[in-house]
């Protein structure tokens, strides 16, 4: 990861060196955001809640 500023934070450089020494871990950041956030729509059972659901 590229920093413009000239002062990084301690957490910042720790992250920069570890995700350099092991590239692996930006696969492994985006399976597991896909696990939590892009999973599959049930339609009709969100039609269901969503009829009732209190506006």
């Amino acid at each position: 990861m590229h920093r413009q500023s000239g002062s990084v934070s301690d957490f910042a450089g720790f992250m920069d060196n570890f995700l350099q020494r092991g590239p692996e871990m930006h696969e492994n950041r985006r399976r597991g955001w896909r696990i939590d956030w892009e999973r599959p729509v049930n339609v009709p059972a969100l039609e269901r809640t969503m009829a009732d659901t209190v506006p």
